[in-house]
């Protein structure tokens, strides 16, 4: 499409005809104008309406302004009026640059891209996608997909190792419960976290996460089963690491964690037994951390199954063992030296058919199970 300014110059050009017949009579005209000008003399009122046309005459077409105009005053408003055009244009085009560099410097970097830069979308450049990567004009996944690991670009949480793509780039979740509500894809399964309390969230932890049961995002903290070598460990090792590095293992603990590995003020715990036939669980929010409790935790939101488990006394929460009973914990309210029901971390066998005791009123009428494990959420 012709600029405003070729338009006016070709309307110009057009008109060059009628402009010539005008030039033609400009003698008689200005006779015209001077006669006028000899009559108007006493008359100023009839002077002060001439400034009032011109504007007009300057601002129309040149067809548009009659016969009787005069041409010097066409010939005028035509340059005024290619000159206006021109700074109107610069003063555009100005205005577009400046909207183009705004938008440039205004596009956020790759570690920062909105959620329309993931994997699928539609991209004219690599700058565009969170994965650092347009293929055929869609952003994709990078080469190191689906292993990429932390700090890696990434697209979307299925590009990293550890299932949580953020702000553009692979990262460890500070527990299982931050990262199922970051990714409520996640399956159950090994994870490396970065707890929020360990300097900052810089030290890693390789954790066990159930992201099914009772809602899913439980990190694992003690997995005992007695038939994994060598069944039980002392009471100081449960309570200060058992194979730290290898979760879900059957013989492993993180108990001095627990205060970092909770989401939220108090804890969300959850002890389960997996194995039939004492097969069961509880789950209870309690404000104590389990290692330092006082003989009767505050609790709260007691959930059992089977309903109504009982052991010497009534399920209190989890604390201390602190009456010589073999386990670091226990949820037994009389705590006595006999009575440790809904142990954690055992040291000997409860009874002489073995197993960790769970809860006495079970299948097995209180032989305990072979295989206990703690959660916090």
């Amino acid at each position: 499409m012709a600029s405003p300014l070729a338009m006016l110059g070709a309307c110009s050009s057009s008109s060059s005809p009628a402009s010539t017949t005008k030039d033609a009579g400009a003698d008689g005209h200005h006779a015209t104008a001077d006669a006028s000008q000899a009559h108007d003399a006493g008359h100023p009122s009839h002077e002060a309406s001439i400034p009032d046309a011109t504007p007009d005459v300057a601002s129309s077409h040149p067809s548009e302004a009659g016969a009787d105009a005069p041409a010097v005053v066409k010939d005028a408003s035509i340059s005024d009026a290619n000159s206006t055009h021109a700074d109107a244009l610069a003063h555009a085009d100005a205005s577009d640059a400046a909207a183009i560099d705004a938008g440039v410097d205004a596009a956020p970097p790759p570690l920062m891209c909105p959620p329309s830069c993931a994997n699928g979308h539609a991209c004219t450049g690599a700058n565009q996608c969170a994965s650092g990567v347009c293929t055929a004009g869609v952003c994709a996944s990078p080469s190191c997909a689906p292993d990429c690991t932390n700090s890696s670009a990434c697209g979307s949480n299925s590009d990293c190792l550890w299932s949580l793509c953020s702000y553009g780039s692979c990262a460890s979740a500070p527990n299982c419960a931050a990262l199922l509500a970051a990714n409520p894809s996640a399956p159950s399964g090994l994870y490396q976290i970065a707890p929020a309390g360990t300097d900052g969230g810089t030290v890693v932890l390789v954790v066990y996460c159930d992201m099914v049961s009772a809602g899913g995002g439980w990190t694992q903290v003690v997995d005992q089963d007695v038939a994994i070598s060598p069944g039980y460990q002392t009471l100081p090792a449960w309570r200060n690491g058992v194979n730290i590095t290898q979760p879900n293992s059957g013989q492993y603990s993180i108990l001095y964690d627990l205060p970092i590995l909770k989401s939220g003020t108090n804890y969300e715990l959850r002890i389960d037994w997996p194995t039939a036939p004492e097969a069961g669980s509880v789950q209870w929010t309690q404000v104590d951390n389990p290692n330092t409790a006082p003989d009767t935790p505050t609790i709260s939101n007691v959930v059992m199954s089977p309903l109504n488990q009982g052991g010497c006394g009534t399920f209190r929460g989890l604390g201390p063992s602190l009456k010589g009973q073999p386990s670091a914990l226990n949820g037994d309210s009389a705590n006595d030296s006999a009575c440790w029901w809904w142990g954690i971390g055992t040291s000997a066998p409860y009874s002489s058919a073995g197993g960790i005791p769970s809860f006495d009123n079970g299948p097995q009428g209180g032989l305990g199970t072979p295989h206990a494990r703690l959660w916090v959420r």
